[in-house]
């Protein structure tokens, strides 16, 4: 962006995302240790990953196979978004704050380290402090990310998808060679597979289509720097994989996820989602809600909102920069991106339409598994370079800094009515240490109802481990669940039937289930508590839980 303003130094980028991220989603929580960013079921999950992984390895634990869940039959967790990664990185915040203030810290530096090296790739391209400041922020605080900051901590950490970009486009341009290339992208990649393994396959098959296109519109000159380039990519993956090596084993097990191709229609963005704010932004959010109510990937995954100031400055971009390949391949490579996004089928204000290229690959072991709406990450990176590479070529400040700040009023969040803040939910039995008065060391816990209609996963994470859970809320609905062939499963994760006892007995039996705890406001309690009484259970409410035992125990 040219203006007559001395640009700072480097390091006041992040210190201004940094501000923002704190006072736009930190403040309102960090200041109060009962409340956390995000919104339902979804934050313990990754509250509980925090606590993990730290916890298995000073204690000798497998942190890959638990039985810590499911008890006792246990779970992979290479095929949940456990973002071990993140959590020893993390490690020494969750020995001061806990797992809940961990994530939240976690959550406030999301859109910032997001933003800051974005903001690195746009000024190596632009060579702009002004330009690059306005494209970080484009995409460190994109509707994409205000919708995953509402528990979705796999799906913020993304700040390494343009630091992947930054690597390759220096081994690309011969400034990394051989082992400078090789160690920091093979070490970047792994880490990325380690918060997200989503997010780096996602990002690896629109990689590949930017080489693929760049091999088709380059010259020689070109394809020889590709060759040049290519053994030293080949040789980072490698060792990605070899740093990855326990992980992959493991989620590539016989019996591993599956493909779920219902999931892409059911997940994926609207056309219309491009051009209509959601509710998660201030400035018309509420206005379209009729229509945006309708999107299939619904108000979290619905992050796809480019704004017409953010449409018109890449447009500008791409435009300006038709003649260079970089710009070529970045619009091609967004092209493909928008196109498959759409998942299987176009939806149109929610009405399913013409079938799409994406159906060509939802069907497969692995991009199957992708959730297309979530694409919108790439492509608020790729409209946010070409932002930037059209704000430091304008010939007009005047205008450039007006449609540079119009973007960012246009994608401001909803700050009041968002779901960025919520009551952790903790009872004080499990505030605070009340809860080793009442549970036993090795105790046998099932928290009913089991699944994401209850709080386990927290409860147990801020309780140290103190017990084994049966049951959880850990894993995608297609991963393989070692409770779902039960019959009764389905009574479990809501309500059980009175005529259910013998069943229920038998499986709290089974299970080795020695400590039944339940929320007594809970519209599922009272009946679990009459039928675990029948069954020769008894308990009392302490420190809000209510808390039952077998009388022969």
């Amino acid at each position: 962006m040219p203006t007559r303003l001395r640009s700072p130094p480097a390091i006041a980028a992040p210190v201004v995302y940094l501000l923002a991220g704190f006072f736009m989603f930190g403040l309102p929580v960090l200041t109060r240790s009962s409340y956390l960013i995000g919104y339902g079921a979804d934050p313990q999950i990754f509250i509980w990953a925090l606590a993990w992984w730290p916890h298995a390895i000073l204690h000798g634990l497998d942190p890959i196979n638990t039985h810590a869940l499911y008890y006792p039959d246990g779970l992979d967790l290479a095929h949940g978004a456990m973002v071990p990664a993140a959590a020893l990185l993390l490690a020494p915040v969750t020995a001061v704050l806990g797992p809940v203030g961990a994530y939240n810290v976690g959550m406030v530096l999301s859109p910032a380290l997001a933003a800051t090296f974005a903001f690195l790739l746009c000024r190596r391209l632009t060579r702009s402090f002004w330009a690059s400041l306005v494209g970080g922020w484009l995409f460190g605080f994109s509707p994409y990310m205000l919708g995953q900051m509402a528990g979705h901590l796999h799906l913020t950490l993304v700040f390494l998808v343009p630091a992947i970009v930054h690597l390759a486009l220096r081994g690309w341009a011969g400034e990394l060679r051989g082992a400078r290339l090789v160690i920091p992208l093979g070490v970047v990649l792994a880490c990325q597979l380690y918060i997200s393994a989503e997010v780096l396959v996602s990002t690896s098959l629109w990689g590949v289509v930017a080489l693929a296109v760049a091999y088709g519109l380059g010259d020689g000159t070109d394809r020889a720097r590709m060759l040049e380039f290519l053994p030293g990519l080949a040789l980072a993956c490698v060792l990605a994989g070899i740093l990855c090596a326990p992980y992959l084993v493991e989620a590539f097990q016989p019996g591993a996820v599956p493909a779920s191709h219902t999931r892409t229609d059911v997940v994926s963005a609207d056309l219309l989602s491009y051009l209509l704010p959601s509710p998660l932004t201030r400035l018309g959010g509420l206005s379209f809600q009729r229509t945006t109510a309708k999107f299939t990937e619904g108000l979290f995954e619905g992050g796809a909102y480019v704004s017409i100031p953010v449409i018109v400055m890449a447009a500008l971009g791409a435009y300006t920069g038709r003649r260079t390949l970089a710009v070529k391949v970045a619009v091609s490579t967004l092209i493909v991106i928008v196109v498959c996004s759409f998942g299987g089928h176009l939806h149109v204000g929610g009405a399913s339409t013409i079938p799409m290229p994406w159906a060509a690959l939802d069907r497969l072991p692995i991009l199957g598994q992708l959730l297309p709406a979530r694409f919108s990450d790439d492509v608020f990176l790729i409209v946010a370079l070409l932002a930037a590479s059209w704000l430091a070529r304008a010939r007009t400040p005047s205008i450039a800094a007006v449609l540079a700040a119009l973007a960012i009023v246009f994608a401001w969040p909803a700050l009041s009515t968002g779901p960025w803040k919520s009551p952790t939910g903790l009872p004080p039995l499990f505030a605070t240490t009340a809860y080793r008065s009442y549970i036993k060391p090795h105790d046998v816990v099932a928290v009913l109802p089991i699944g994401s209609g209850s709080p386990s996963m927290l409860w147990q994470a801020v309780a140290d481990f103190r017990f084994a859970l049966v049951g959880g809320y850990a894993l995608p609905p297609e991963a393989p669940n070692p409770y779902t062939d039960d019959p009764l499963y389905p009574q479990l994760t809501t309500e059980p039937s009175l005529r259910a006892g013998p069943a229920v007995s038998y499986f709290l039996a089974h299970h080795g289930v020695t400590l039944a705890l339940m929320e007594p406001l809970a519209p599922t309690t009272p009946r679990w508590e009459t039928l675990l009484e029948r069954l020769g259970w008894h308990g009392a409410v302490h420190g809000g839980v209510l808390i039952m035992r077998h009388r022969v125990q």
